[in-house]
């Protein structure tokens, strides 16, 4: 992940060499090399989704097309939300990198709960929300209509994942996080 932004790109090498200063360990190394099972346990891959997504947009700004193409908006969520401030200079890589490192030590807590998540296709959200009132779940985020995220321990969200399914949804989605939690830190 930003393997091709380090090497090409001497602003993204910066972002990630400075990333792996703060953070106190070799996030590039971890990027490039993986493991995929450790680069995806959340207390990584949020710190790391972050670092290369501004190593791709001081890339970008870079580029001759910036000035063609220059964004006038974007979305996120959660740590996108960081992400999106980005390109107006209001937040800086040193200032709030400990937020992610935060999120690191913190994650490794939480990846002793047995807590997991599930992408919900297909089904009106009224009916989402009554299921997750009956298996004790509760929903984490709205990707977008037809979309939601349900977030609760490992068996409710399977025991919910399979009844949704029964009771119309397209499509239930495990998906693969490590933190196991939706609460904000």
């Amino acid at each position: 992940m930003g393997k091709d932004l380090y090497e090409h790109f001497p602003q993204a090498k910066e972002v990630f060499d400075k990333a792996g200063a703060i953070l106190k360990f070799d996030l590039k190394k971890l990027c490039f090399e993986g493991p995929q099972e450790e680069l995806s346990t959340t207390n990584n891959s949020q710190p790391a989704i972050l670092t290369a997504s501004i190593a791709a947009l001081r890339a970008f700004e870079a580029s001759p097309l910036y000035g063609q193409y220059t964004p006038k908006f974007s979305l996120g969520l959660v740590w996108a939300s960081i992400r999106r401030l980005w390109p107006r200079a209001a937040l800086h890589l040193k200032t709030h990198s400990p937020r992610p490192q935060t999120r690191r030590i913190y994650g490794r807590r939480l990846e002793k709960k047995s807590r997991k998540m599930a992408c919900v296709m297909g089904m009106e959200m009224k009916t989402v929300e009554d299921l997750c009132k009956g298996f004790g779940c509760e929903i984490a985020n709205l990707n977008c209509p037809g979309q939601v995220i349900v977030s609760g321990k490992t068996n409710n969200i399977e025991l919910f994942a399979s009844f949704a399914k029964d009771k119309g949804a397209k499509r239930v989605l495990m998906l693969d996080v490590s933190g196991r939690s939706t609460r904000r830190l």
